[in-house]
């Protein structure tokens, strides 16, 4: 019996904080249901804001992490950037380590090219002399 009390106030006062069921409520009911809608109305705009805050927190971090970072590829491309500029001005052994062009070993675009792989038999022979 109490249980099924305590649901049926529970009920009503759900009701009441939804606005149904007041026309029949005194002056001093309504002004304590209005406290403690407005109380609850406190907490959860409290609730918010303190989450709001929470969020703003966290992407302040992160925009600081991004920041770090972009600096870093920044400062990364600019030493990437300069050191090729010194190896275009500067020799090194490497590229001196490399031999030299011998056109003996150079395939000529022209027999690259699909077009000329087989070459007909009927050509006149070179006459040197």
């Amino acid at each position: 019996a109490k249980l099924r009390q305590q649901i049926e106030i529970l009920g009503n006062t759900n009701r009441n904080l939804l606005g149904e069921g007041i026309s029949h409520m005194s002056q001093k009911d309504l002004r304590q249901l209005e406290q403690k809608i407005d109380k609850g109305h406190a907490k959860v705009r409290k609730r918010k804001e303190d989450a709001m805050l929470e969020e703003i927190d966290k992407l302040q971090r992160m925009e600081r992490q991004l920041q770090q970072q972009n600096e870093y590829l920044r400062a990364t491309i600019m030493e990437s950037q300069c050191n090729q500029n010194t190896n275009l001005l500067l020799p090194h052994a490497e590229y001196d380590a490399l031999p030299a062009f011998d056109s003996r070993n150079f395939l000529h675009a022209n027999l690259m090219n699909p077009t000329h792989h087989f070459v007909r038999q009927e050509q006149t022979a070179l006459q040197l002399g």
